[in-house]
């Protein structure tokens, strides 16, 4: 995992944490956040907000299946890589 990865790995524990406190204590990359109920509407909400921001354009939910592709810490990390790999191929 690089630099840049790992510092979205722990600010999106932060987050989790902030919004879920002891339920998220635990968390690791392959926690599965949604069967744990970690992922309710807010923190989809926050999590949306969290990435739109570290992609810096907006996302839109229905276009993704997030109950897989957001599954997991490692899972999003991926996705936002991705999103911003496709955003500067495109760009």
């Amino acid at each position: 995992m690089g630099r840049n990865e790992q510092n979205l790995r722990e600010e999106l524990i932060v987050l989790l944490r902030s919004l879920k406190g002891d339920a998220a204590s635990n968390l690791d990359d392959e926690t599965p956040l949604f069967a744990n109920g970690l992922v309710d509407s807010l923190v989809l909400l926050q999590l949306s907000l969290w990435i739109e921001e570290n992609i810096g354009e907006c996302v839109n939910p229905a276009e993704y299946d997030l109950a897989q592709e957001w599954r997991t810490i490692a899972g999003i990390v991926s996705f936002i890589d991705r999103l911003r790999a496709n955003r500067f191929s495109n760009g």
